[in-house]
């Protein structure tokens, strides 16, 4: 509950410790579950990569239509690079702009500015306005190569 709060809160590496605290806890299911997706993405807003793609996976596995832990698992790998993994993470989900903002930056890190271009503006065009859309299309844009 704690980590909740903090989470909410925005003190996120406060609200990762405490999830991180209680995984040594060994919860019984469906609390454990719950945790890998509360402490992945807890983890991924830290910067810890492996820890946000581990606990992620694990709950996709568990829950493999839940969009939100699928979009964060997406983030996770195009965080670590490894960009072909994003996208198959993000296969199936349901269109928004969060969704193609993940996959302009997974075609973005794989130099496919076609996909990408087309993916940053249908974000923009699904909105809601967010200076970081505006700052990838520039980024996108900049790309060697034709649109």
């Amino acid at each position: 509950q704690r980590g909740i709060a903090l989470a909410a809160l925005n003190r996120i590496p406060e609200a990762y410790h405490q999830f991180d605290v209680a995984t040594v806890m060994f919860p019984p299911s469906p609390a454990r579950e719950i945790l890998w997706l509360l402490r992945g993405r807890t983890a991924l807003q830290t910067g810890q990569k492996e820890v946000a793609i581990d606990d992620l996976s694990k709950y996709v596995a568990y829950d493999p239509k839940h969009a939100e832990a699928r979009y964060l698992l997406g983030m996770a790998y195009n965080a670590k690079g490894e960009h072909e993994k994003a996208l198959q993470a993000l296969q199936g989900l349901a269109e928004s702009g969060s969704l193609r903002y993940a996959r302009a930056v997974a075609y973005f890190g794989l130099g496919r500015k076609r996909e990408a271009s087309e993916e940053i503006d249908a974000a923009i065009r699904l909105g809601p306005p967010n200076p970081v859309l505006a700052q990838w299309q520039a980024r996108i844009r900049a790309m060697p190569g034709k649109p």
